[in-house]
């Protein structure tokens, strides 16, 4: 199922990229900021990052290594790459899934 560019972009503002922000910030979280207030935008710039890998094919493979690599060794006690991959992969999938079945209706 393709989703047209469009439609992608419009679901992706009004939102994924929201979305994605929480996501992130539950499952990967490198700075251990999750509930802060003040910190809801810290990782902003890794939400454009990954929303563009996903539009772009990333698989799941590719997105842990994405978070790996930013992990910046910041110990073992945080999420390394593959659980924040794994949850960001399905939450992608169901997305675009709904996303899929409302274009279909339309």
């Amino acid at each position: 199922m393709t989703v047209e560019l469009s439609q992608w972009h419009r679901w992706w503002k009004q939102q994924g990229n929201r979305e994605l922000r929480d996501l992130l910030m539950l499952w990967w979280d490198p700075l251990g900021v999750y509930g802060i207030p003040e910190a809801v935008d810290e990782y902003n710039d890794h939400v454009g990052r990954v929303g563009r890998l996903l539009r772009e094919g990333a698989n799941q493979a590719e997105l842990a290594a994405y978070f790996s690599e930013q992990d910046l060794d910041l110990g073992a006690d945080r999420p390394r790459g593959e659980l924040p991959a794994e949850k960001t992969f399905e939450w992608y999938i169901r997305s675009m899934a709904r996303l899929g079945e409302i274009q279909e209706i339309r």
